[in-house]
């Protein structure tokens, strides 16, 4: 006996758990959301026991009309479900019973009857929007028509929507056992549109779905794109990410006979991806030599009427930055040159090529503007052996790539200078122009540890996220320009960086100089009246950052007023272990140091970088006599503690 003749004499057992509260006969039945399982045993097929969805009009509980019934789910329970009718998703049509389907786990399998070509619909007549999330679909016979609108209904224009973000999509694979010839399905896009109307089918691949559309049994591509009613959007094909598998015996857009339009470029794919790449269309067969086919033998992949739409996610590109996007593992990949290519929107930072003998279709990265975006993958580079001997121009300046880039060099641009990965190791005091500098997550800006540099920004702002920016001043400075940054925002990038004394945060502003100094060295900041600072590799009791620490500095936080009150401080007040007041543990401190009265303690400059500043003189005697009482004033309060 035929397996199928056999599934259709088995009693039929209803898997709606959900009631349906509203029967066939109302026009304006409302969507009820239910739950399909395969709770009951139906036909065993192939060792496979199934529970039955549909099958011959085991379709008591649903309803066709102005609004479909209900929106079912199916879950990975009990049976997997067996479909021996055409499945309809939409609001019209004369065997539509739902508006919506999702598949959120377990099996479901498409089978027809003898010699029957079964039909799977999505959007065929009004809006229809199958989900899957997980699980199995398996259709290893048939034609999947998504939003297809056939002249034999009056009802408004198709919307269809199959996306899959999860799971298995197959038109070869499943039980082989339920089917009556073998061979796979495929899929269409807006097969038969008649209608002027605004008509969309969209098939969205994201996440880990895995998409295996191989070589269809009955017709000559794997996927086609239909005519369309001249849309530029009407037939869509979106993949979404990096992770998922496509793989698509045969990919073909033509304009059918019906189209309003003639040559209407309806077709769109659409790849959204950030800097990791996109998911791979692999084309594994080649269009079919059959009178369906709208090309020759040989071609994988025939791109005609339609548009590239780049849709790019992620962080800054170098110029150059290259992506494919379909490959073939056999024949070629044509592309019309006159209907088409990018869109326009695209076409401005994107060029669209075939390489590798017709077998690869890639896109490529171009900046039209003068922003730069140096990337260094792994290692060290100078900027010269990046590309840029000396920057004197641009827009933008923003480093990417795992590795570092070395600004040796005095530049002149004005643009901001963002650090997107990897590190920026500054050697010249002039490498970063005084342009604003924002440090992002994963991003690093450092100066020498072991050579005095001083370099002046326009703004700082460093990334505190988890896992955020690092400054690393070494054994430099860094200065900011008036409303580069506001005090509070500086102590706690400090504050961030100081990791409780140890001075090795992985965030904010730290100092790998200070940190191998042995609790001796630190990191200050001054914030002048004009609301200007700087931050620079330090010693506690430096309170004007001079790289010396003398009795001036003693005269400061003495006249400062804050020592023993409570009082708010900061660095320049004498608050050199963060604890936000200036105490006897901040003179413990400078004491600890070693640096008082010793001279300059900064690194010596690097060449090319200017000299060290010089410890400033006393003017006059009245300013030691000061000077000298309070240093004596603060050490006699160091003794007694």
């Amino acid at each position: 006996m035929e397996i199928t003749s056999r599934i259709r004499t088995l009693v039929r057992f209803p898997l709606l758990i959900a009631a349906v509260l509203h029967g066939a006969s109302s026009s304006t039945a409302i969507a009820q959301d239910s739950s399909w399982t395969g709770a009951v045993a139906g036909p065993t097929v192939n060792d496979i026991t199934y529970g039955y969805w549909m099958d011959n009009g085991n379709w008591d509980n649903g309803y066709w009309g102005p609004r479909a019934s209900f929106n079912p789910t199916v879950g990975d329970v009990g049976y997997p479900v067996l479909m021996n009718e055409e499945l309809w998703v939409s609001e019209h049509g004369p065997s539509t019973k739902m508006g919506s389907l999702v598949l959120t786990g377990g099996t479901i399998q498409l089978i027809g009857g003898v010699d029957t070509f079964k039909t799977p619909r999505v959007g065929a007549a009004g809006r229809g929007v199958f989900t899957q999330t997980g699980g199995n679909l398996y259709m290893n016979l048939g034609e999947f028509r998504i939003g297809m609108h056939n002249n034999i209904f009056s009802n408004p224009a198709a919307n269809g929507l199959y996306t899959i973000s999860g799971g298995t999509f197959s038109t070869v694979d499943g039980n082989p056992q339920v089917v009556n010839y073998g061979g796979g399905g495929n899929i269409v896009l807006n097969r038969n549109q008649y209608s002027a109307k605004f008509e969309q089918a969209e098939f969205r691949i994201s996440g880990d779905a895995r998409v295996i559309l191989g070589q269809p049994d009955r017709v000559a591509q794997a996927l086609r794109f239909g005519g369309g009613n001249g849309d530029p959007n009407s037939s869509i094909l979106s993949v979404y990410g990096p992770d998922a598998t496509i793989d698509i015996w045969g990919l073909e857009m033509d304009n059918a006979s019906g189209t309003v339009v003639p040559d209407a470029r309806n077709g769109l794919i659409r790849f959204s991806f950030d800097e990791t790449g996109p998911s791979v269309i692999n084309l594994i067969g080649e269009i079919g030599d059959t009178a369906q086919a709208m090309s020759p033998s040989g071609y994988a992949a025939n791109l005609t009427r339609g548009y590239l739409d780049i849709d790019y996610t992620g962080g800054p590109l170098a110029s150059g930055t290259s992506f494919t996007l379909m490959q073939a593992t056999t024949g070629i990949i044509n592309v019309d040159p006159v209907l088409f290519g990018l869109r326009d929107e695209d076409a401005g930072s994107w060029s669209m090529s075939l390489i590798d003998d017709d077998t690869k279709l890639v896109v490529e990265y171009f900046s039209s503007s003068n922003d730069i975006v140096i990337d260094v993958p792994s290692g060290t580079q100078t900027q010269a052996q990046a590309g840029y001997v000396a920057i004197t121009t641009a827009d933008s300046v923003t480093k990417i790539g795992a590795g570092t880039v070395v600004f040796d060099a005095a530049n002149s641009y004005v643009g901001p200078t963002i650090i997107s990965a990897g590190t920026l190791l500054v050697t010249n005091n002039n490498g970063l122009s005084t342009t604003a500098v924002t440090v992002e997550t994963g991003g690093t800006m450092a100066l020498p540890q072991d050579a005095r540099v001083t370099v002046a920004v326009a703004g700082l702002a460093v990334d505190q996220a988890v896992g955020g920016g690092l400054l690393d001043l070494g054994g430099g400075q860094v200065s900011i320009a008036a409303g580069g940054i506001t005090a509070t925002d500086l102590r706690d990038d400090i504050i961030a960086g100081r990791n409780g004394g140890a001075w090795n945060g992985t965030t904010g502003i730290t100092s790998t100089t200070a940190a191998a100094s042995g609790g001796t060295r630190a990191v200050g900041y001054v914030v002048a009246g004009d609301s200007s600072a700087k931050v620079s590799f330090a010693a506690p009791g430096d309170t004007d950052l001079n790289g010396s620490v003398d009795v001036f500095d003693l005269v400061s936080v003495n006249s400062s007023g804050k020592y023993g009150t409570g009082a708010e401080a900061n660095w320049s007040q004498g608050d050199f272990n963060y604890d936000s007041v200036t105490n006897v543990f901040d003179l413990v401190g400078i004491n600890s140091a070693g640096a008082y009265g010793q001279g300059n303690y900064f690194p010596a400059a690097s060449a090319g970088t200017g000299g060290v500043a010089a410890v400033p003189e006393p003017t006059t005697w009245t300013v030691l006599l000061a000077a000298a009482g309070a240093a004596a004033a603060l050490r006699r309060r160091l003794r007694t503690f």
